[in-house]
């Protein structure tokens, strides 16, 4: 990566984005411990988008993670204390690949199957910490 570039992740979403696009926020590390803390940087680009429920019907296994990803953070920013995610039935690949990114992703506390009126199996609900 260029020196006009930066990499940075929020969640699971990693992007590489150009370096007038973020403001550093944090001070600077101490000579020495470069690439020991990440900085803190803020991101100009627009709000992550803010909804109860994600619908990943009819996207494949490799789809879901950046989907996913950009559910999860916009529920965080809007603070909501649960996400629904819509995979469906299908194989069960997707339903499988929900439930692996949620177990990994440290904002999430827990997630269950959709109970009635909820979806049920085709459904699985975050429950943020």
């Amino acid at each position: 990566m260029g020196e006009d570039r930066v990499h940075v992740e929020v969640g699971v979403i990693r992007i590489d984005l150009p370096l007038d696009a973020v403001e550093r926020v944090g001070r600077a590390p101490a000579p020495g411990k470069a690439g020991r803390e990440p900085a803190q940087l803020s991101w100009s680009g627009p709000a992550p988008e803010v909804r109860l429920e994600a619908d990943l019907r009819g996207l494949r296994v490799d789809e879901v993670e950046l989907a996913l990803g950009r559910a999860l953070d916009g529920a965080v920013v809007g603070n909501l204390p649960e996400l629904r995610v819509i995979h469906g039935f299908g194989t069960g690949a997707v339903k499988a690949r929900v439930r692996q990114l949620l177990s990994e992703d440290p904002r999430v506390e827990s997630c269950r199957s959709g109970g009635e009126g909820e979806g049920g199996a085709g459904v699985t609900v975050a429950v943020f910490r």
